[in-house]
């Protein structure tokens, strides 16, 4: 099951990766706007949270405005759980990967133009992860329209943060 809720400040979060996430995110932020895509900065992201971390263009389908989510950068972490790098892909094309409930959060996100925390089950294909937590946040144009998303993940086995370097499967055959 997952749970979602807005977040408003980062004492919300309880995960320190993603409230380093969320702490840049808000540092963006100018006279009580939301951050702007522009002012985003791939190399100003903490390290710590690097490689969880995933950033999205919205793409609005020309007849029916349906949302559709690119990921322009996505970190090891994400790639190493779902088996295959997520870069450049649509991820309404990777619905084999389980991604319908990560779709509507993501829409969520994007039509309330507030940041979004969730956790539960794990969408990743490696279905040794027992959670993840997930933390989404919101970044604007010139005229305030959200789109772009900037993200991170972090996936627990056992109620365990996993070592960067190890997915869950291989965390399992070298400690058996």
């Amino acid at each position: 099951m997952l749970t979602s809720q807005t977040i408003n400040h980062s004492g919300q979060l309880a995960d320190d990766k993603l409230r380093l996430l969320y702490d840049y995110w808000q540092s963006l932020a100018t006279n009580f706007s939301l951050p702007r895509a522009d002012h985003f900065d791939v190399f100003e992201v903490p390290a710590a949270v690097f490689p969880k971390i995933f950033y999205a263009d919205i793409l609005r389908g020309p007849k029916d405005g349906q949302l559709d989510f690119l990921q322009r950068l996505t970190g090891i972490e994400l790639d190493r759980a779902y088996g295959k790098s997520l870069n450049n892909k649509r991820l309404t094309e990777l619905t084999d990967l389980g991604t319908a409930p990560l779709i509507q959060e993501l829409r969520r996100v994007v039509f309330s133009a507030t940041p979004r925390y969730s956790e539960g089950a794990s969408l990743a294909p490696d279905h040794h992860y027992d959670r993840a937590c997930r933390i989404v946040c919101p970044l604007v144009n010139a005229e305030g329209a959200v789109t772009q998303l900037i993200g991170a993940v972090r996936y627990y086995w056992n109620g365990t943060v996993l070592p960067p370097s190890q997915s869950a499967s291989s965390y399992i055959t070298a400690t058996a």
